[in-house]
Order: C-alpha cells, then sequence, then structure tokens
C-alpha cells in the first residue's frame, strides 16, 4: 500500500513546518503562525532563550541538578554558578 501523500526527507524550515505553525497558531486567539518558532528539541530552544538573554557581562545562577544544556549553554556565554537543588529542605 503507497502513502497518499510523498514523504520528503530533508530538512523543513528555518522556523518549523508551515502546516505546524498553522495548527499551533490555532490555539490562540492573536497569535498568527509568523509569531511562532518551532525547534527539534529543548536543547535548541535553550539555545536561543540564552543567547538573546544572556550578555558576557551577565552571572547565571542554575538549578542543579537540571537539564544538561539549562547549564552549559550559559557556560559559554557568561559566568554560571550552580545551585544544588535541595529537596530536604
Amino acid at each position: 500500500m503507497r502513502p497518499s501523500r510523498a514523504l520528503v526527507s530533508g530538512y523543513t524550515e528555518t522556523f518549523g513546518a508551515p502546516a505546524l505553525r498553522a495548527e499551533i497558531a490555532q490555539t490562540y486567539d492573536s497569535v498568527g503562525p509568523e509569531h511562532l518558532l518551532c525547534f527539534a528539541g529543548a536543547e535548541e530552544g535553550i539555545y536561543v532563550a540564552m543567547k538573546v538573554l544572556l550578555n558576557p557581562e551577565d552571572h547565571a545562577i542554575v538549578i542543579t541538578p537540571n537539564y544538561q544544556a539549562a547549564e552549559t549553554v550559559p557556560l559559554s556565554i557568561c559566568e554560571v554558578t550552580g545551585v544544588p537543588l535541595d529537596l530536604d529542605r
């Protein structure tokens, strides 16, 4: 049995697949697909957020343990201090 549509193996558009962005936009009252970015995983989103929010003169405080990129990505930009999560307090 052949699929009704041909599947393409390759890169999608930079901001994410247009059909996916259109579907996501439908869940909001005032957001259009042109306002959305889709990422291929948490690390891409963390990278973009940290590159936008942090500068070399900043100092990031990161709760540890955490998703590794939440600590290592800021380390490439500024000073980082890890604060251990203590569940016993």
